[in-house]
């Protein structure tokens, strides 16, 4: 998925840069004040004094919007990537399902394992190496193909240990064959390892402050 617009930490967006990205006419400023009315601050997006970039800037009003109120101001703009950028941020909402998928898949395989926080995380350490070949890629950035492939890992884990007692070593035992199963399906399907799909970047918020 091409990320046509920078998504931020906590998947959120930009209102300036929605707004550049739309060609909205009207300015920034009074096109947010208007399209916020029907919203509602601190559910639908959050408002900051953002310190500007250059030495000499005057800090500017800053808006970070939910992926849903986004995608609503997109529709509502009627500019002609309006339908493109709806389209975007439909498949950014069917990324952070399929990673909720994967979270509530280690929570169930942490409850059925009974490790504790230390001996799980090297067990997802251990899962996470053997999918992507031991490059440093985390769910989070990951290529939806592959968070739906760690998903499945997770399953096949969970049904493959089920009642049993196993030591930490044979739990990841376990674990690297769930993970080098699914890993070795994707490149015979796509003909793509994991680690070559193309990463999401989230952007870090930067210098601001509440108002």
């Amino acid at each position: 998925m091409k990320q046509l617009i920078g998504i931020y930490e906590g998947y959120l967006i930009d209102s300036h840069e929605l707004h550049a990205f739309l060609k909205v006419k009207t300015p920034h400023q009074i096109w947010m004040l208007r399209q916020l009315e029907n919203f509602k601050e601190g559910i639908d997006y959050w408002s900051f004094v953002q310190k500007s970039t250059k030495s000499a800037g005057r800090p500017k009003n800053a808006h970070f919007l939910t992926i849903d109120t986004a995608k609503q101001l997109s529709m509502m703009a009627k500019t002609e990537v309006g339908e493109q950028v709806r389209k975007y941020f439909i498949s950014v909402e069917k990324r952070v399902k399929e990673l909720d998928k994967l979270i509530l898949s280690k929570e169930l395989l942490k409850e059925e394992t009974k490790l504790n926080d230390q001996d799980f995380k090297t067990l997802d350490n251990e899962g996470l190496t053997t999918f992507y070949d031991n490059q440093p890629i985390e769910d989070i950035n990951a290529h939806i193909l592959s968070i739906k492939g760690r998903d499945l890992a997770q399953e096949i884990t969970r049904f493959n240990i089920a009642d049993k007692a196993l030591t930490l070593k044979e739990y990841i035992e376990e674990h690297r064959k769930s993970h080098l199963e699914t890993r070795t399906f994707i490149i015979e399907k796509t003909k793509n390892r994991p680690e070559s799909l193309p990463i999401f970047q989230l952007k870090k918020i930067e210098g601001i402050g509440q108002k």
